[in-house]
């Protein structure tokens, strides 16, 4: 019996104990970090200014914006323009639009190799069949460009000053056609070679018509023999 009430008392007492301690319980990372940004003190700068996005620079020519560039008395650009070796700018601005169509169309039909006889001017209908045939002398170009057209002048009875400005006609001559640079660009072992032509287009009532197509003797030639 007195053994019974010892182990009882025993038992109520670690009871009572357990109750009179203090809690316990395991700190997680979260509850440190939070305890330490509680206690910083927080302020704002005044002189912290939000990020504005920087303005872009629409470059003439094309589509594109840079927002690192700026605008400097420099870039005052009409436009863009690829130059290509003895043709120039290839800038057709201001041409006629069915002249340039007409020498768009003859670069397709060069590097196809044959002309069609409807491009050329009916009073000359041996241009298209003998420009075919030098073009089949010649291996199958891989690209085909052709210079801003410019006019031909045809003096008329009028006096007309000793100089005057490439691509404008100066007082007293008419422009009754003109003329285009052309350059075919081969390639053989990666290695470029180039063959170059002059083209005149005249005017006859509303449609362009081709005239004349003269090949350049000696790059044509240089070409056609290793062919």
């Amino acid at each position: 019996m007195k053994k019974t009430w010892k182990g009882l008392s025993f038992q109520v007492l670690a009871v009572v104990f357990f109750f009179l301690l203090p809690p316990v319980y395991s700190e997680t990372i979260r509850d440190r970090a939070t305890i330490h940004f509680n206690s910083i003190d927080w302020t704002i700068k005044e002189n912290s200014i939000p990020f504005v996005e920087i303005p872009a620079v629409i470059i003439p020519g094309g589509n594109e914006s840079f927002p690192v560039l700026s605008i400097t008395a420099s870039s005052a650009v009409s436009a863009l323009y690829p130059e290509i070796e003895q043709l120039g700018a290839i800038d057709y601005s201001g041409s006629n639009v069915k002249l340039i169509e007409l020498l768009t169309t003859l670069s397709l039909a060069l590097k196809a190799q044959k002309i069609d006889s409807v491009l050329c001017t009916p009073e000359r209908p041996f241009i298209a069949p003998l420009c075919t045939f030098q073009l089949q002398k010649l291996p199958i170009p891989a690209v085909v460009f052709f210079s801003r057209p410019v006019p031909v002048p045809t003096p008329i009875p009028v006096p007309a000053p000793a100089t005057a400005p490439s691509l404008s006609l100066p007082p007293g001559l008419k422009s009754v056609s003109f003329s285009s640079k052309f350059r075919m660009q081969f390639l053989k072992n990666n290695v470029p070679s180039f063959v170059y032509l002059t083209v005149t287009a005249e005017k006859i009532e509303d449609a362009w018509k081709i005239n004349e197509i003269l090949f350049d003797g000696e790059s044509y030639a240089g070409l056609a023999q290793q062919n």
